[in-house]
């Protein structure tokens, strides 16, 4: 595992980074109802991945998005200007956008906390 790491990771640092983090493209938006980011990684698997998962797993960002071309992260409990039931209601916040993104992978990375708020995202 050792000689692994240090093929893909600086580990000179704290936190770890990859070492093609330069060619890591990232959008990030943010405002009262969405927050998320999109990740494009030229050499990771050609798949497009929504990732839908809470702050507590955010640091998947760190592996995750150097895995496949196309990420789509969003993050359900950052929007400040909702309320909690309200973040977690993804089908009335982001379904058209991931229908038109089309992914062929769906990861839904939640706690325990959250498994009644997502439940009850179509309401």
């Amino acid at each position: 595992m050792k000689k692994y790491k240090k093929r893909i990771l600086n580990t000179k640092y704290k936190y770890y980074t990859h070492k093609n983090e330069n060619k890591l493209k990232q959008t990030v938006y943010y405002d009262n109802k969405k927050q998320g980011r999109d990740f494009e990684y030229p050499y990771g698997a050609d798949l497009k991945v929504v990732l839908i998962d809470s702050s507590i797993n955010e640091n998947l960002n760190d592996f995750l998005p150097y895995q496949f071309k196309n990420l789509k992260y969003i993050r359900v409990n950052g929007p400040i200007g909702m309320k909690e039931p309200e973040r977690f209601k993804i089908l009335k916040y982001y379904k058209s956008e991931i229908v038109e993104y089309k992914p062929d992978i769906m990861i839904f990375s939640i706690t325990l906390t959250n498994v009644n708020q997502i439940i009850q995202m179509r309401k």
